[in-house]
């Protein structure tokens, strides 16, 4: 913690994870206010979900007992003015107790490579599953380290995959960078693995790391609004091989409910931009 106004929080917090046998790696203040971030210890793919799961839960009730409130809204803040709430994934993939893909710093095995390529191939139509909200699309900002472009780098937090190398071999992971804080674990840990196990089946190549601006890179770009996602999901003939043709289709239309629950709403408010523009103004 870098702050003392919570240290008593923060330190009843980590004493209530470790009692169910969950580990907080660090706790520490984040950009913007009233902004915290946690980090869970490593764990296997579903074990890791139930505890990113349960933490949420005994962080609320935490707050609750304390009069606080805890949410995981991605951005309650107009974009550009404060930092917005990720939920980064950090994946490794180890064999016989021994890290797969490590191979030196700046360097990755071929599995690594494929379990990459994998990811990076399935990102946009697996993008539903890490921006699930309307929210979530006011979180883009790759100024901000919120990735809005399909691609990878070593070290690089602008990227949607972050490699790290260092400091030794039982450290290296990709870091995913795209999940908010309002995901499902259990849907992005399942698509984030999905693709990954592709690419190592069908052995797909990898394009170069990136570094420098993005936005002269000319990348490929993740589905910039809710309704984009849902139609490359939904269209997604991999997702419904992953999860179930009835799964893909269900999930969907809960996903355009979403969005026209919020259109429902726009059209019985008058929103601040026209009190401001024809009212005010």
């Amino acid at each position: 913690m870098r702050t003392g106004e919570y240290q008593d929080f923060a330190a009843e917090l980590i004493r209530r994870m470790k009692s169910i046998g969950i580990g907080i790696a660090s706790l520490v203040t984040e950009y913007g206010f009233g902004m915290y971030e946690y980090a869970l210890t490593p764990k296997t793919a579903l074990q890791a979900a139930d505890d990113a799961m349960r933490a949420k839960l005994h962080l609320r009730e935490l707050c609750a007992e304390r009069g606080l409130v805890a949410t995981f809204m991605t951005r309650f803040q107009p974009p550009r003015k404060e930092s917005a709430c990720g939920a980064h994934h950090h994946v490794s993939l180890w064999k016989d107790d021994k890290p797969a893909f490590a191979a030196g710093p700046n360097k990755l095995t071929p599995v690594a490579e494929k379990f990459l390529a994998g990811v990076l191939n399935r990102m946009q139509e697996t993008h539903l599953l890490f921006r699930p909200t309307v929210n979530s699309y006011r979180r883009f900002d790759r100024g901000a380290w919120s990735p809005e472009d399909v691609a990878w780098g070593y070290e690089n937090r602008t990227a949607a995959i972050r490699a790290i190398t260092t400091p030794n071999d039982g450290a290296c992971r990709f870091e995913h960078r795209a999940p908010g804080a309002d995901i499902n674990p259990y849907l992005s840990v399942a698509a984030i693995l999905a693709a990954g196990c592709e690419g190592i089946e069908k052995e797909l190549p990898l394009e170069a790391p990136v570094s420098g601006d993005l936005a002269a890179l000319g990348k490929p770009k993740l589905p910039r609004t809710l309704n984009a996602s849902i139609d490359a999901f939904a269209n997604s003939d991999f997702c419904a091989e992953a999860f179930g043709e009835a799964f893909r289709d269900n999930y969907a239309e809960s996903r355009r409910a979403e969005q026209a629950a919020f259109e429902a709403w726009q059209a019985s408010h008058i929103t601040d931009f026209e009190w401001q523009r024809y009212f005010i103004n």
